[in-house]
C-alpha cells in the first residue's frame, strides 16, 4: 500500500484496518483491537510476502506494553511487539540511528518495535519471553511505513530475555 493510499477496501475474506481484529493470545483468552494500518514493503523477517499490517493495542490492560502487528492478508502472521521506551533503550542510540537511516526514516520521527517471542520455560514451569534486539522494526507513524532491519552490531541478541519495561 503506498503511503498516500487509503486503507484497503473491506472484503469478505478478512478484517481491514477499519475493522477490529480478534487475535487469540492463549487458549480461552482473546483480545479485540483496532489499530494503525502499516505497510512493510519488504515484509518482516520470515514473512517476505506479507506487506500490509495492522498495528493494534491489546485490549487487556495487563498487557498494555505489548502491541499486535497483524497481517491483514489471509492467514498472515501475527507478531507480538513492544515499543522501545525512550527512557530506557536496550539498543544504543547510535545503533538505532543507523537502523533508522537504513530504513530511510528520520531518527527523530521513528518508533522502534521489538518482536517478542513467548515460549515454554525449559523446566516446563510457565512461560518465558524474549525480544529480538538484533532486528528491530522501525516505524514511521506519519507515513505508516515500517521495515525490520538487522543491526550490524553483533552485541545484540536475537533472543534477549524480556521481563517487561521498568
Amino acid at each position: 500500500m503506498p503511503a498516500d493510499a487509503g486503507p484497503p477496501a473491506a472484503s469478505q475474506d478478512g478484517p481491514t484496518p477499519r475493522d477490529g481484529v480478534v487475535v487469540p493470545l492463549r487458549p480461552g483468552r482473546r483480545a479485540a483491537a483496532r489499530g494503525l494500518p502499516v505497510h512493510m514493503p519488504k515484509g518482516p523477517l520470515g514473512f517476505p510476502d506479507h506487506h500490509d499490517f495492522l498495528l493494534a493495542d491489546v485490549a487487556d490492560p495487563v498487557l498494555a506494553q505489548f502491541k499486535l502487528l497483524r497481517s491483514v492478508e489471509d492467514q498472515g502472521p501475527v507478531l507480538i511487539v513492544t515499543p522501545i521506551p525512550e527512557t530506557s533503550r536496550p539498543i544504543a542510540d547510535e545503533d538505532l540511528m543507523e537502523i533508522a537511516g537504513t530504513a530511510g526514516i528520520p531518527f527523530d520521527e521513528a518508533v522502534f518495535l521489538l518482536v517478542v517471542t513467548v515460549r515454554p520455560k525449559p523446566d516446563g514451569d510457565g512461560m518465558a519471553m524474549s525480544v529480538n534486539l538484533r532486528a528491530p522494526i522501525v516505524l514511521d507513524p506519519a507515513r505508516r511505513l515500517a521495515r525490520q532491519c538487522v543491526s550490524p552490531n553483533a552485541r545484540y541478541r536475537v533472543q534477549h530475555p524480556f521481563f517487561g519495561w521498568t
